[in-house]
This record gives C-alpha cells, structure tokens and sequence, in this order.
C-alpha cells in the first residue's frame, strides 16, 4: 500500500525541482524491489490556463522513454490520472495513482513558477515513472507490512537543531493542496492619459486586485494633471486640468497576457491661467472601455505589468478660455505600466 498522500508529495518550485526530483529517484531506488512490465491506463486532462503544455501523446513518449517501452495499455489493472492547470503564479500538476479496485493508492502535487510548461511537465513524467515502478500491494499481507515509500530528505532549516546521540530526525518535503488559489495583489502604476485634454495628462494610479486562478477583480484609484496649453482655436492663456477617479477592472488572465472591461467615475477640475477672467469648473467624468496588458514576473512575490486602456468618455468635456473653446473627443486613452506585489 502506498503512503498517505501527505508523505508522496512534493513542490517543484523553480529553484528547488531538481534537488527535489533527485531526492524521490534516489529514496526509490535504495528501497524498492522493481516488478517487470508496470503497466497502466493513463487518463490525462489540461485546463484551458495549461494548454501551452505539449499533449497526451507526447507525455506517452516521456514516459515511454524512461521505461524503454509504452507502459499504458486501455486493459490495465490500476489507472494513472493526470491533471494540469495553470492559476495566477504558476503551472501545477496533480498525478494520482488508482488501482483495479478503484481504490486511490497515491497523489502527488506538484508546480512550477517558471513561465513555460517544460520544466512541470518533464516532472510530471518523471513522477509518472516512480509511481508506476513502485511494487504493487499484496492482498494476502497485512497493511502493516506491506511495503512503504520512504520520505525524501530534505534540507535543514534555520530552526532545526542537531539530532543528539542515538536520535533520528526526519522531515518530509511541504504538501501543496489542490485546492483553489486565491491570492491578493498590491501596486502603483504611472500612466498618461490622452485625449481628456487638450494636452496630455500624467498621473498614477494604485490598485488592489483579488484574483482566483485565471479570473480577477481589480480597484483602482487614479489622479491626472494636464501638461498647461493653449486652446488651439487661438487666444492668450493656457488651461490646465485634472482628473481623480476610480474604477473597477475585472480581467482574465492567460500566461502573461491580460484582458478587462473598465469602468472609471470621478470628478474632472478645470481652470485657466495668463487671463484677467480666469475661473475654475467642475463636472463628473466617467467612462468605459477595455483594457490590453501584459504581466511579468520578477519573483514570487514581485511582478512588472504593462496595459493599454481604450476609453469611451460618457460626457466630453468642453474647455473655454478667453473667447476660445475645445472640446474633448468622445473617446479617451491611457497608456500606463507599474510594479505590483502578491499576498501570500
């Protein structure tokens, strides 16, 4: 019988799946006794976040390499099921092992930060190969003495303390759950707004998003200052102009790319200057439109983002200064790009 699943898994985070992987191969190979031809039926599903990772044939031939022969076969005892996805950070697979009973004899959880698929999908194949190598469990010996896969070691942290004379201390690797992943994200963006006035408008902006795999719901809160110009219809002075607004975003995310409706509403300030009868108004502004972006990320925690907002101005506003007058396009842009932070 195989262990829980809480002593079979293992996170392959970046930085840490090779270490990892070695550790499995090496803790099987000094335990187990190998059975010929392992065989299986292999059920293998991505979600749409994963489709990037190479399909079933191809993990067939991975597999198939490290035994030197195809082990799935449609009338195989037990059944290897496989399940791929992608959430915000990054890919993950789950491996689970059933035998002919139905009976669930292991899962594995695993994942990777990186941006392609290649690195979780060659340790999936891997864990693949090791579940499969495993002896099967005899009915005619009690579970307590049917054999067991030992924990993979794993390195020490700053807390532990040295095992004394005659003590054995053993740690197992941390388990990832499949439950889904929601998580929280900080940041600042600096944009440029045109089309609001008759000069370009920089501000910032500061946002919070909640997200839930490849879906999430952003709050911004933005301000803009207009560059000073002339009215182009002639006359003296210059107008000035500034926006603070805030808007909800909901996205859907892709690998890096992203894409949202938004809604922006907030109150657009105006005033003239270099005239005797220079005066300042105000009036509500609010658009909508979409948003195009892209997300990198720096590390775990940190990500740089780009985005383009395609704006409709529900109410354009018109500027009057000294006998001249402009009047805004119904339809507004923003180009802007920032850093954000993820929680946990």
């Amino acid at each position: 019988m195989l262990p829980a699943p809480e002593t079979w898994g293992c996170r392959t985070a970046r930085l840490h799946l090779g270490r990892c992987v070695l550790a499995f191969a090496t803790a099987l190979t000094a335990t187990r006794s190998a059975r010929a031809n392992p065989s299986a039926r292999l059920v293998y599903a991505r979600s749409r976040s994963a489709n990037s990772c190479p399909d079933e044939s191809i993990l067939r031939k991975a597999v198939a390499t490290r035994f030197g022969y195809d082990p799935f076969f449609a009338w195989a005892k037990q059944t290897v099921v496989v399940q791929l996805w992608r959430d915000a950070e990054r890919f993950r697979a789950r491996v689970q092992l059933v035998d002919g009973n139905g009976t669930e004899r292991g899962v594995r959880e695993l994942s990777s930060q990186q941006r392609e698929c290649s690195e979780l999908f060659d340790a999936t194949a891997l864990a693949i190969s090791i579940a499969l190598d495993l002896p099967e469990p005899q009915t005619d010996v009690p579970p307590s003495r049917q054999p067991e896969l030992p924990l993979a070691p794993t390195p020490p942290t700053t807390e532990s303390k040295p095992a004394g004379r005659g003590s054995l201390e053993t740690a197992g690797p941390p388990v990832e759950t499949d439950a889904p992943s929601t998580g929280w994200t900080l940041g600042v963006d600096s944009l440029v707004t045109g089309n609001t006035a008759p000069a370009l408008a920089p501000g910032l902006s500061v946002f919070g998003i909640i997200s839930w795999r490849a879906l999430s719901l952003g709050f911004e809160s933005l301000a803009t200052l207009s560059v000073p110009a002339s009215l182009p219809t002639g006359g003296h002075g210059t107008v000035h102009s500034s926006v603070v607004a805030a808007a909800v975003v909901p996205c859907f995310s892709l690998g890096p790319a992203f894409a949202c409706p938004v809604g922006q509403l907030g109150v657009l300030v105006a005033w003239g200057r270099g005239v005797s009868q220079a005066n300042t108004q105000s009036t509500i502004f609010a658009a909508l439109g979409g948003r195009l972006g892209l997300r990198w990320s720096v590390s775990r925690k940190l990500a740089l983002r780009l985005h383009y907002d395609a704006l409709v101005d529900l109410g354009p506003p018109e500027y009057q200064l000294a006998g001249a007058s402009w009047s805004a396009p119904a339809f507004a842009y923003t180009v802007a790009g920032g850093v954000a932070t993820s929680f946990p």
